[in-house]
């Protein structure tokens, strides 16, 4: 490759030094910025690239194995973990290299650690053919649309990587934009983890024991949650003779989605923030797409104020724990298995192992409550976009780079997905017989042979490493019996498809969901200093009014003027700036 740069410089020179005899234009490093170079050097090794790999010379035609008639190497950082023993002597490797002709010389790096060790090598100018599982945040910004060092793929996908492509189609039109930059360009190709519970995480279970026992329902509304926790306090549900019922109750730290005001505000307004002050005030933290899609905040709403008061109004009762705001799950978990009587009547999570041991009899207890229905009508589910993200980036040193893209690709068909994820065909998984149904009531796919070890040292599969499409429709066609217990862990999947496809996708909110946006280095250092500021403001001011230090009726005000002071309108310039910029306005 540096030969070839030298070469080329060469050239150059010789071109400049007769072109210097006529009226000739200025120069690229003249007239172009840095940026606009790096970019269109960019572009001319893709489309190069890409040529090359239509010609047939040095790959096999897309789809076909092996990539090669004749062995290729590449080099390859990856980050990975005690889950994989050796990359090298793995039973997957060995098995793919013999599929493809194409050797890995791994550079392992410890996923502990790894963006400082990516950083040094971004920097250090020595770069391998591509990165797997090892990034750095501007990854793609700085170092691809910027300086030149990661390439853009897309002209590489659409010329060679038909079961890529395959795969792309099973999610809605346009997700392949959520991957490109501002400049319109793909600069790593994705991983697909699909989970279909996991779109709809932002759960509330209640004790059904508790219900029968006071002589209520299922709750529907805001207005029958509220009877339903007053009971739960006052009718001694557990029987033992003591008030020492908790009618509800979350946690603000660790976890998954076991803060409570997520689930109960969704009944005024659509509201994502998580409260949790460790949390990404980037991506949870209120934001939500208008009706004529423009990027806006829930935070300043009268529908938010609404929806405080009435979160106040539990607290004050005594229905809403105190403890919510300063406990974690682990905490949360005690209180829900306590010993000595049952406490907990109404508590948020993703899944039950948030909140109790599973399998387990308190466990058992609880099912999932419906989205809310609020004083005006309002009801609507959390909703979390299950998108492709990137794992796999080429640099400019790769000779060739369609080779990469073309070893890569058969991992994104459902045999190569299922192999590097979980193990062999007839060892680990086989596919689905006639009869067999899989965990969304459909036909099955594949079968699950043994226990699936993503975690434990093993040397047979990649487990998490690597690009693969596990789609909805791959993880839902997993054969199950129809008839399992619930609440056991065999169960434990088709248990929570069944409660979010009964309970939650009917309310889902995709339209109103900010898709991801990218920025340039200088807006990604800017936004990042003010959102900071930002979550600490609207996360205390938020926890202050449920718990009665601040007043919805007295402080709403100054609130309001402390989010202009905190850069509200600057945050929602640049983040309506990017939308535009990358989704048009769709």
């Amino acid at each position: 490759m540096k030969r070839l740069l030298i070469l080329s410089l060469c050239l150059v020179m010789l071109v400049s030094l007769f072109a210097g005899c006529g009226n000739a234009a200025p120069a690229a490093s003249d007239s172009a910025s840095p940026a606009e170079s790096a970019s269109s050097s960019a572009s001319a090794s893709d489309t190069a690239a890409s040529t090359e790999a239509g010609s047939g010379s040095i790959v096999t035609p897309p789809g076909e194995f092996p990539v090669s008639s004749e062995k290729q190497t590449y080099t390859c950082v990856i980050a990975t973990g005690p889950f994989v023993e050796d990359m090298f002597t793995n039973k997957f490797t060995t098995f793919y290299e013999e599929k493809t002709n194409v050797h890995i010389e791994w550079q392992v790096i410890p996923e502990q650690g790894k963006e400082e060790k990516v950083n040094i090598i971004l920097a250090s100018g020595d770069l391998p053919d591509f990165f797997m599982n090892a990034s750095v945040p501007d990854m793609e910004v700085k170092y691809g649309t910027q300086e030149g060092m990661i390439i853009p793929v897309d002209d590489l996908i659409d010329n060679n990587m038909v079961h890529l492509q395959e795969a792309m189609a099973a999610y809605p039109a346009g997700s392949m934009d959520t991957l490109r930059q501002l400049d319109g360009k793909l600069y790593g190709l994705p991983t697909m983890s699909d989970c279909f519970h996991c779109s709809h995480a932002v759960k509330m279970w209640i004790t059904q024991g508790w219900l029968v026992k006071v002589g209520r329902w299922l709750p529907t509304t805001a207005a029958e949650v509220g009877v339903v926790l007053e009971a739960f306090k006052e009718k001694d549900p557990n029987g033992n003779g003591k008030q020492d019922e908790i009618p509800l109750v979350g946690a603000i730290k660790g976890g998954w989605h076991n803060t409570v005001d997520k689930f109960l505000l969704n009944s005024f307004l659509y509201y994502d923030m998580n409260v949790n002050p460790e949390a990404d005030a980037g991506t949870e933290a209120g934001w939500f797409l208008t009706a004529d899609k423009k990027v806006d905040t829930a935070l300043n709403k009268d529908a938010y104020k609404a929806g405080l008061t009435w979160l106040n109004s539990l607290y004050t009762q005594g229905l809403l724990y105190d403890g919510s705001f300063t406990q974690d799950n682990t905490q949360l978990t005690q209180l829900v298995e306590n010993p000595d009587a049952e406490l907990v009547g109404c508590v948020p999570g993703g899944w039950g192992g948030t909140y109790a041991k599973v399998p387990g009899e308190r466990y058992s207890q609880y099912t999932a409550v419906a989205p809310l229905k609020g004083p005006d009508g309002t009801q609507g589910a959390v909703t979390i976009l299950q998108t492709p993200s990137n794992s796999l980036w080429i640099t400019s040193e790769a000779k060739n780079p369609e080779v990469i893209v073309r070893w890569a690709d058969w991992l994104y068909t459902v045999e190569g997905s299922l192999t590097v994820r979980r193990g062999f065909e007839d060892v680990s998984w086989r596919k689905a017989t006639e009869g067999e149904t899989g965990i969304n009531g459909k036909p099955a796919v594949w079968t699950q042979l043994i226990p699936w070890n993503d975690s434990e040292p093993q040397n047979e599969t990649w487990t998490r490493l690597g690009v693969f499409a596990e789609t909805d429709g791959l993880r839902l066609g997993q054969t199950t019996d129809l008839k399992l217990e619930r609440t056991s862990m065999e169960g434990l999947e088709l248990f929570l498809y069944e409660q979010t496809a009964e309970k939650y996708r009917p309310y889902a909110k995709f339209d109103t969901v900010v898709p991801p946006l990218k920025y340039t280095d200088a807006d990604m250092t800017e936004l990042a200093s003010l959102k900071a500021e930002y979550g600490k403001y609207v996360k205390q001011a938020h926890v202050e009014f449920i718990t009665g230090k601040k007043s919805t009726e007295k402080d709403w005000d100054a609130y309001l003027a402390g989010l202009e002071s905190v850069g509200l309108a600057r945050i929602l310039e640049m983040m309506n700036a990017s939308y535009t910029a990358i989704y048009g306005g769709k």
